[in-house]
């Protein structure tokens, strides 16, 4: 019993010391994923900034100029595009970390039957983005 109650405890407090999306003002957004082998290979990555700008975020490529407003780099996301190995089906997620590496989102997986590359990504990207533009994502200021 006072095992349960001392896990519990710390569950709470690990949840109540998290961060949430809304507390960074930007993402920075990759040129090559680890799955590609060339940059912005099939538009990937002005897909992803494209649809994080469609979901409120603002968007800086790594090899940007930044902004002094956004100096603070650990105010800032990095996202990742990742591939889930399946048989026949595309499947891609994006992954949100803080200056740390820490996950603070994962979205669901997007999919896609399609065989073009080029078509198949650019569908499971749009379909991961589905319950990244559901966070409806503000940011608070943090």
């Amino acid at each position: 019993m006072k095992t349960r109650f001392l896990f519990l405890l710390a569950l709470i407090s690990t949840y109540g010391f998290s961060q949430s999306i809304n507390d960074y003002k930007g993402v920075i957004v990759p040129l090559k994923y680890d799955f590609l082998k060339n940059e912005n290979q099939y538009r990937l990555s002005t897909l992803t900034k494209f649809n994080l700008q469609k979901a409120g975020f603002t968007a800086f490529y790594t090899n940007e100029a930044i902004p002094s407003e956004y100096d603070d780099r650990c105010g800032l996301l990095t996202v990742d595009v990742k591939k889930d190995n399946a048989f026949l089906v595309t499947k891609l997620y994006l992954v949100f970390k803080d200056c740390k590496g820490v996950v603070v989102f994962q979205s669901a997986i997007g999919k896609s039957r399609e065989k073009d590359y080029q078509v198949a990504y650019s569908e499971a990207l749009n379909d991961a983005f589905k319950s990244v533009i559901a966070l409806n994502y503000k940011y608070n200021g943090k």
